[in-house]
């Protein structure tokens, strides 16, 4: 059974003011980083995680998970189409006449 001890009485965090940063109003931004790796570090650092080299190729993404994002990004799979492809040379003006 429970104890009837802590009956009615909040909980610690809304005794202590539930955090604080709802009363500074301060908010800092965090620094982003990210960094590329060659092929070379990302094998090593597998082999020093798992202990074997990573696959040659990616996992296949289970079958919905596939329908969801071919649902929500019709077209990703065009690898032909590209941003640079829709782009339109422009002409000057005096040449067409």
């Amino acid at each position: 059974m429970r104890s009837e001890v802590g009956v009615g009485a909040k909980s610690p965090r809304v005794l202590r003011g539930g955090g604080g940063l709802a009363e500074k109003e301060v908010k800092k931004e965090r620094l982003k980083f990210s960094m590329a790796l060659s092929k070379k570090e990302i094998e090593e650092d597998f082999m020093e995680l798992v202990n074997h080299r990573p696959p040659r190729r990616p996992k296949k993404r289970p079958r919905i998970v596939q329908k969801q994002l071919d649902t929500l990004f019709p077209g990703l799979w065009l690898t032909e189409v590209t941003a640079d492809s829709y782009k339109v040379p422009e002409l000057a003006e005096n040449s067409k006449r």
